[in-house]
């Protein structure tokens, strides 16, 4: 059970850290889109979205590249 306890204490960790990450990754997008409103410029952009998850997956398992797709159509959305 210390093995389980010890999976959890880092995954427990990682969660942290994400919601961390994602707090930043969402204010920083935030200001993306104001400075895109101020330019007159159209904030969304699919194919930075498409960029960015093509270089993403690239460097990610390919057995993960599904859901890392899934987890980036999210974060797009919600930003």
């Amino acid at each position: 059970m210390e093995d389980l306890d010890k999976i959890r204490t880092n995954i427990d960790a990682i969660d942290d850290q994400m919601a961390s990450l994602f707090a930043r990754r969402m204010s920083l997008a935030g200001q993306i889109a104001q400075v895109k409103r101020r330019g007159g410029g159209q904030v969304l952009q699919r194919g930075r979205e498409d960029a960015i998850l093509a270089r993403l997956c690239e460097r990610s398992d390919p057995e993960l590249r599904p859901a890392l797709r899934q987890l980036y159509a999210t974060l797009f959305g919600l930003s």
